[in-house]
């Protein structure tokens, strides 16, 4: 009888405490939410710069092939293809 406000108070700590643990927890798993979101913006974004970059190495290769080309033709000097590579 004398520690039933004693047990009262206790459960409510407990409870407040889960309660904290709970927001924690979501917390933790929004942060983590968000991290994996960023990678994976950042993960495309990468891919697109790949393919810009590739593509742009395959156009100075084109380059660097038509100026040789034109040079063995004798249709250029030498200097387009140096400016190319």
């Amino acid at each position: 009888m004398f520690t039933a406000g004693r047990i009262r108070s206790n459960v409510a700590v407990q409870t407040s405490r889960e309660r904290q643990a709970v927001i924690t927890y979501r917390s933790v798993i929004l942060k983590a939410l968000e991290d994996v979101q960023d990678s994976l913006v950042n993960y495309s974004q990468e891919q697109e710069r790949r393919d810009r970059l590739s593509e742009s190495v395959e156009q100075s290769q084109l380059a660097v092939n038509l100026a040789n080309d034109l040079y063995r033709a004798g249709l250029a000097d030498f200097l387009p293809s140096i400016n190319a590579s």
